[in-house]
Formats: C-alpha cells, sequence, structure tokens
C-alpha cells in the first residue's frame, strides 16, 4: 500500500468527511453548542449535500439496492409513525437524521471513487484520521489527569476506575486500526510501508485500553483479530478450529454477561447488569405491540412526552444498550429486514472473485465485516455515535470491483504493447 498522498478535490473531500465524523477530534464545542453526535451527523449532512453540488449527483449501481431502499422505507415509515405522538417536526427530523445521513454520505462519495488511486486517497485519510484521533486523544488523556480539559469536552462527567473515560472518532480509530492490522499482514507490502500502520496499531491499543475503556468494544476487536488465522485458508486446519473456538468462548461471555440472568448472583448482583435485562425485557415488549415500524424517531430528550417511551419507566434505559433490540425498538421489523439486507450486501462482495484484490484489503472487508456481526450484540451500527459504519461500509465493499477494473486494463495495455511490438 503506497504511502504517497497527492491533496487534490477528491483528497480534501475525503479528509473534510473525516473531519465530520471524528466531530472535528473533538473539538467541535470551541465553536458550537452541538451535541458531539448531531454535530456529527449534521455537519456530514451539509459536507454531503455541498459534494452534490460540486460533483453532481449521480445514481451509481449498487449491491446493496435491497438495504437502500429499506433504508429510505425505514426513514420515512420512521418519520409518519412518530409524527403520531405530537412531536415538532423539526425534533422527529432531527433523530431520523442518523438513519438518512450514512445514504446521502454513500451517494455523495461513491461517485468521487472511480479508480484503485482514489481509493487509495481514501484509505490513506482514515489511517492518518484515526493516528490524529488516537494523538489528539492521548494528549487530552495526559492533560485530564492533572485536572485540565484543554478541548473542553467534558471529559470529567465519565469516569472509570478514577480516570476520564471519552471517545474521540470511535469510528475512525477501529476502520483505521483494521487497515493497519491487514496491511502489516500482508507479505506482498514492503517492511518500509509498514512502519507507520506498527505505530497506528500501538496508539490505538493505548487508546482503546487507557482511555476509551469499553470493555466489550476491546472484546469485539479481539475477537476479531483473533480470526484472522481462520479467515486465512493457508494457516493450518487445527489452527483455524482451535482460534475458531477461543472466539466463540469470547462472544459467549459477552453474550452471556449481558443477556443472562443467572449469572447476576455470580457478580454480586450487578445493578448495571440488572437493569440490562429490564431493558431488554421493556424493549421487546414493545416490540411485541409494534412489530411493523416500531417507536419511530421519538426522542428521548427529557423536554417531550416520548421521554418515558424511550427511557423506560425508571428513566434509566437506552436502546443504545442493547443492539439489534434497540433498532427493533426503534424501527420494528422494517429495522431489521434493513440490517440483515446491509450485511447480506457485504457478504455477497466478499463471494466475488478476489484474485484481483489486494491481500489486505481482501482481509480488511473480512475483519471489518465480522466486527460490525459480532457488535450486534449491543454495539450496533445504527447507534448514534457509529452511523458512518453504515455509508462507510459500503463504499469500501463496492470500491473493491476496482482492482479487477484496473486488472483488466493493465492487461489489456500489454496486449497491446505486445500487439505493437508484432
Amino acid at each position: 500500500m503506497d504511502m504517497h498522498l497527492k491533496i487534490g478535490k477528491k483528497s480534501l473531500s475525503f479528509f473534510l468527511l473525516m473531519m465530520c465524523i471524528t466531530a472535528v477530534y473533538g473539538a467541535n464545542y470551541w465553536f458550537s453548542n452541538i451535541y458531539t453526535n448531531d454535530f456529527m451527523a449534521l455537519s456530514a449532512l451539509i459536507l454531503s449535500v455541498i459534494i452534490f453540488l460540486i460533483f453532481g449527483c449521480r445514481i451509481i449501481r449498487s449491491k446493496f439496492r435491497a438495504a437502500i431502499a429499506l433504508n429510505l422505507v425505514m426513514w420515512v415509515a420512521g418519520i409518519i409513525r412518530a409524527m403520531g405522538y405530537g412531536l415538532p417536526f423539526t425534533i422527529i427530523l432531527k433523530e431520523s437524521c442518523y438513519t438518512i445521513v450514512p445514504l446521502l454520505i454513500y451517494f455523495a462519495f461513491r461517485p468521487l471513487i472511480k479508480s484503485v488511486k482514489d481509493l487509495n486517497g481514501f484509505l490513506h485519510i482514515v489511517l492518518w484520521a484515526g493516528i490524529i484521533c488516537n494523538i489528539v486523544a492521548i494528549v487530552e488523556m495526559s492533560f485530564a489527569l492533572r485536572g485540565i480539559d484543554i478541548l473542553r469536552m467534558d471529559v470529567f462527567s465519565k469516569l472509570r476506575n478514577g480516570t476520564p473515560r471519552f471517545t474521540i472518532g470511535e469510528t475512525v480509530i477501529v476502520l483505521s486500526f483494521l487497515l493497519s492490522v491487514s496491511v502489516l499482514l500482508d507479505k506482498d507490502i514492503s517492511k518500509n510501508r509498514k512502519g507507520i500502520h506498527l505505530i497506528n496499531i500501538a496508539l490505538t491499543l493505548i487508546n482503546l485500553l487507557w482511555i476509551i475503556k469499553t470493555r466489550t468494544l476491546d472484546l469485539y476487536l479481539l475477537a476479531t483479530v483473533l480470526m484472522i488465522p481462520v479467515l486465512n485458508k493457508r494457516a493450518k486446519k487445527r489452527i483455524r478450529i482451535l482460534l475458531g473456538f477461543v472466539v466463540v468462548v469470547i462472544l459467549a461471555f459477552v453474550l452471556m454477561s449481558d443477556f443472562i440472568p443467572a449469572l447476576n448472583s455470580l457478580i454480586d448482583n450487578d445493578y448495571g447488569i440488572q437493569m440490562r435485562f429490564s431493558m431488554i425485557s421493556y424493549y421487546l415488549d414493545f416490540f411485541r405491540s409494534h412489530w411493523l415500524f416500531g417507536a419511530g424517531y421519538i426522542s428521548a430528550n427529557p423536554y417531550y412526552s416520548t421521554y418515558s417511551i424511550v427511557a423506560g419507566p425508571f428513566g434509566r434505559y437506552y436502546t443504545s444498550d442493547v443492539g439489534v433490540i434497540g433498532l427493533m425498538f426503534r424501527s420494528g421489523i422494517i429495522g431489521l429486514m434493513w440490517l440483515i439486507s446491509w450485511f447480506l450486501g457485504g457478504i455477497k462482495t466478499l463471494r466475488w472473485d478476489h484474485s484481483n484484490v489486494p491481500t489486505y484489503y481482501d482481509l480488511m472487508m473480512k475483519l471489518f465485516l465480522l466486527f460490525m456481526m459480532f457488535s450486534c450484540i449491543n454495539l450496533i451500527l445504527t447507534d448514534t455515535p457509529r452511523f458512518p459504519y453504515i455509508a462507510i461500509g459500503m463504499l469500501l465493499f463496492e470500491s473493491a470491483s476496482l482492482f479487477s477494473v484496473q486488472n483488466k486494463q493493465l492487461s489489456a495495455e500489454n496486449l497491446n504493447k505486445e500487439g505493437r511490438r508484432k
């Protein structure tokens, strides 16, 4: 993977997208009072519209046709459903942004990635955005331990083990980490080009363990990385079986820790676990009564009447804590169908003949899809901080075909040269 990057209009557009979905690396509060996730969605929406105006709007055939159609149905149905609660229309639109903005990002940026060169530019921006996120987070944490919130992110509001816990650009951090791991394991890439990826992996691990401190995120990434030998057909069968078993044990641990009530007594009747079980029961009961469209895009803000519906009878429930069940609560069976179709679109791309796709890119796609599947247990990609996964995943999967196009063009050029020599 060539690290040389020329800054052109497209690369600038990719860089601005990374700026949006990292909330300008945590500094958005310097010039706005908008909540971080809302800032990400609003700025990405505005940028997508600007890209449409500059480069034009083109509809490109997609392997995610079913997911795109269901996305639109889910968005419209969610708005109509929410209007029945008497909420202001502006609030409903705000809540629905996290469903429609990924689609706008995809339509805006998909036509910009026309060649392998464009794709490499996009990947370089992802890599460097991840590195910057890690560095900024480490700097912020270093000052926070001295009582200084240098980015004014209110990092002292959430603590774990007595130290601040915060996230800057989670989506980009994970994407760049999976990219770096894939490049590092590609034997076709020279060691000189792997140095920056090794640095990124080290910085990401520091960020995950010291700053973000989300146990399930760490476990899902660990389970994903452990699947690498399983995905590698050249690995010995015994190793693949052993590591596959280890991954199943890790995921079973996460699943049981969050969803099996019998474990309460084993963890000293942990209040958070008990609350999680209560959430699941509440949201499933609501889904059974509103199974088609769910609750719609209703607000969890205490100022609105729908607060008690989203937050539950105790005002302590969060749809983001229960993964797919939270999606079913909000979007019903339509949302579940959309999620399944999104994964099927990704799986279809993996089933193509990838003989022309570089090893690192093929592995990165597989790791990304596995991570998304694992995280659906309780860190689902439809949670508000993670909406960029939807669009960027579609961009990465569909761009794999560009390698085949490039190889065909090179083959045609070689044949023409040989014909001229003859």
